[in-house]
């Protein structure tokens, strides 16, 4: 039950917050929507960005954000060279579709003609951009490289692989820029590109490793690169990637699998035997609709409420939490355990627990360690009530074990080690259950840092990679026996349990004191 709450009066007549971002209804019924539906062939999902870029591009210009930005921008390129030269040149790639036929197979600009011709959309370099300020210039660019990123950076086109090029860029520009300007610039990003990883788990569960696999790929390359925003791909279409990645300075670099990852995006999204969805997407094409708003098609209905194909998004404790959570900042009247209060009542309206106590069931008996762990539930407890309650019970151990503190941020590496280690271990249509309220709550950490607490994100990166790199690598981590290894020093209780790959300790501490936000 949640006890940390506190009204704070307001004489508003409308909703309001500490979050602009939350105080708009147009942008938290976009969140809360297109983090909790279904995908489906009456909406095609390069559709859904058109309303929030125009609904972000409103606030901006209404709050004087690109002001601030541009005067941030001014004055951080006065000790950044490369950044100075880069705004001074103001360069804007002219790249055409004749230009890459003259491209030899096995190229950078040969892999991108391929792609758009079977996609049949245009060059996102062949749009007329109004570069009028600095946040303008930033966002240009960034359209126009993010296809050639995909090849760089090692991620196929396909949509769970979106994510390699995606968290290259969360993680680079913080490394290479002030945060304010990275965190201006990507939040963006981040609403609206990694939308699709709740959406993973909770109705696509067996696309999700590929998810995973490819943040921890995007994480490594960002980290480990130059600059990624002064790239220019105009000098290095005619080489192979391998090649362009070295003159570019892209490091660290694995190569997805692509049968794997078409694979995964096969698993990803609801059957179309009609092709609606692709007949939607010609029609539109062949009416010169840009492709960001193609493929919309009305779905009737005769309910008198709302209604979806997603139970998540029906239940509107769901949809009021995801909006919510999501989107505001942190503040004293609201502790981060009461996030997680009001999810749960809101999960336990929507869970089909006859369908997860089976999933549990069957899963335990192809892992004994599993079974061993649920032989101390209590008789009053379901299995899935047993799994959550024993993991709020050992998150303090886990985070002793996995080398991180007992602060706000150092969570992000206990639930993301959770997220990859279910997905490694069990079935995705346990994992999915099992990491539902995991996931829910690891992203609304990872939206309010870019959005509210930019200064912190970099921490939160590596509290991230930290995460991902034990889940994949250790044994069951819901069904370790911690009460065992109460008393052995740490190395010990580690090789005891089978935790791996914990690297060195990470101090989130000074992020945290940022992220908790209590100075104001």
């Amino acid at each position: 039950m949640a006890t940390g709450l506190h009204a704070v009066p307001t004489g508003s007549s409308v909703l309001v917050s500490s979050s602009a971002y939350l105080e708009n209804p147009v942008i938290r019924d976009w969140v809360a929507t297109h983090t909790l539906r279904r995908d489906g062939p009456d909406r095609v999902t390069y559709s859904d960005n058109y309303a929030l870029n125009r609904e972000l591009a409103r606030m901006r210009e209404r709050m004087g954000l690109n002001t601030a930005f541009d005067q941030r921008v001014e004055s951080a390129r006065k000790a950044d060279p490369k950044l100075d030269r880069w705004l001074a040149e103001r360069f804007i790639s002219r790249i055409t579709a004749d230009d890459l036929r003259r491209c030899a197979a096995g190229t950078v600009g040969a892999e991108y003609l391929d792609y758009i011709t079977r996609l049949n959309i245009e060059l996102n370099v062949g749009f007329n951009f109004d570069v009028k300020t600095h946040h303008d210039f930033f966002a240009m660019r960034h359209s126009q490289n993010h296809d050639f990123d995909h090849i760089v950076t090692g991620g196929p086109f396909t949509l769970p692989t979106e994510m390699v090029p995606v968290w290259a860029m969360l993680a680079n520009y913080f490394v290479h820029l002030d945060p304010e300007i990275a965190g201006a610039h990507h939040m963006r990003t981040m609403l609206a590109s990694t939308r699709f990883m709740p959406r993973a788990v909770l109705h696509y569960p067996a696309s999700f490793p590929m998810f995973l696999e490819s943040m921890a790929h995007g994480i490594s390359v960002g980290l480990a690169s130059g600059p990624m925003y002064l790239y220019r791909y105009d000098d290095v279409l005619d080489l192979a990637p391998g090649q362009a990645r070295r003159r570019l300075g892209v490091r660290e670099v694995v190569e997805v699998d692509r049968a794997l990852a078409e694979a995964a995006a096969a698993a990803y999204g609801e059957p179309d035997p009609a092709q609606r969805a692709q007949r939607a997407w010609a029609e539109d094409t062949a009416k010169r609709i840009p492709y960001n708003r193609r493929g919309v098609r009305p779905v009737a209905t005769d309910s008198s409420v709302l209604v979806s194909s997603s139970k998540y998004l029906n239940n509107v404790r769901m949809r009021h939490w995801a909006g919510t959570q999501f989107l505001r900042r942190n503040g004293p009247d609201r502790r981060l355990d009461d996030d997680m209060a009001e999810l749960d009542v809101a999960l336990a309206e929507v869970r089909d627990h006859e369908r997860i106590e089976a999933l549990i069931e069957t899963e335990a008996r192809a892992h004994p360690a599993l079974a061993a762990c649920l032989a101390g539930r209590p008789a009053a407890q379901s299995r899935l009530q047993f799994i959550e309650a024993r993991q709020r019970a050992h998150a303090a151990v886990q985070r002793r074990l996995f080398g991180v503190g007992d602060d706000s941020l150092a969570g992000v590496a206990v639930d993301w080690a959770l997220l990859a280690n279910n997905f490694r271990h069990l079935r995705p249509e346990t994992a999915g259950e099992l990491s539902v309220r995991t996931m829910l709550g690891a992203m609304r950490i990872l939206y309010r840092t870019i959005m509210h607490y930019p200064a912190a994100w970099l921490t939160v990166v590596k509290a991230l990679q930290k995460g991902l790199g034990i889940g994949q690598a250790s044994d069951l981590l819901i069904a370790m026996p911690y009460e065992a290894v109460a008393d052995l020093p740490r190395d010990q209780a580690r090789e005891r349990l089978g935790i791996r790959d914990t690297g060195p300790d990470l101090d989130t501490a000074p992020a945290s004191r940022i992220f908790d936000d209590r100075n104001r």
